[in-house]
C-alpha cells in the first residue's frame, strides 16, 4: 500500500515507460520512503495476448528495452553518490537485453532479435554489448568460436556468446 501523499510527492507513473512504469515508480518511492518486503505472493500475474507487453515472443525484449530507458532516466536524476550502482544496473540490464535479443536471432527468430539489437545500438556509449552481440549475430560460427573468449573478456562477463 502506498499513501496518497507519497504518490503526490514522487508523481504518477511515467507514461513514456509503459511496460516498466511500476518499476520506475517503486524506485522513486524507495528513494524517499522506507519500504518493506513481504516474502509471500499477494497477487497473480495474468497474461493476455493484447496486453501492453504484447506477444510472448516479444515480451522479454520489450521489457528489456523499456528497462534500459528507465534506468537511464534514473541515472540522469540520481545524486552523484548514487550514480555508480545505477550505472552498474543499467550496464547489466543492457547486457542481458542484448544477450536475449542475440539468442532470439540465433534460435529462429532472427528478425525479432536483430531488430531489438539495432534498437539497442544507441546505448553503446553505456556498454559495447549491443554492438558485440549484433556483430556476433552476423558472424559465421567459426569466428564466434574464435573470438567469443576475447569478447567476453572485453565485456567483462562470464557467460557465453
Amino acid at each position: 500500500m502506498i499513501p496518497a501523499r507519497a504518490l503526490d510527492t514522487v508523481g504518477p507513473s511515467d507514461p513514456h515507460l509503459p511496460l516498466v512504469s511500476d518499476w520506475d515508480l517503486y524506485l522513486r518511492l524507495a528513494e524517499r520512503y522506507p519500504a518493506t518486503f513481504i516474502k509471500r505472493r499477494l497477487t497473480r500475474w495474468r497474461y493476455h495476448e493484447r496486453s501492453a507487453s504484447g506477444p510472448a515472443m516479444l515480451r522479454e525484449l520489450r521489457w528489456g528495452e523499456d528497462g534500459v530507458s528507465m534506468l537511464a532516466k534514473h541515472l540522469q536524476q540520481a545524486p552523484r553518490e548514487r550514480r555508480k550502482p545505477v550505472r552498474a544496473a543499467l550496464r547489466s540490464h543492457l547486457f542481458m537485453t542484448a544477450q536475449a535479443a542475440y539468442y532470439r536471432a540465433e534460435a529462429g527468430q532472427r528478425e525479432v532479435g536483430l531488430t531489438a539489437l539495432k534498437r539497442l545500438l544507441p546505448w553503446t556509449h553505456v556498454s559495447a554489448a549491443p554492438l558485440a552481440f549484433l556483430l556476433a549475430a552476423y558472424s559465421p560460427a567459426w569466428l564466434k568460436r574464435a573470438l567469443g573468449g576475447v569478447a567476453r573478456t572485453a565485456l567483462k562477463v562470464r557467460s557465453s556468446l
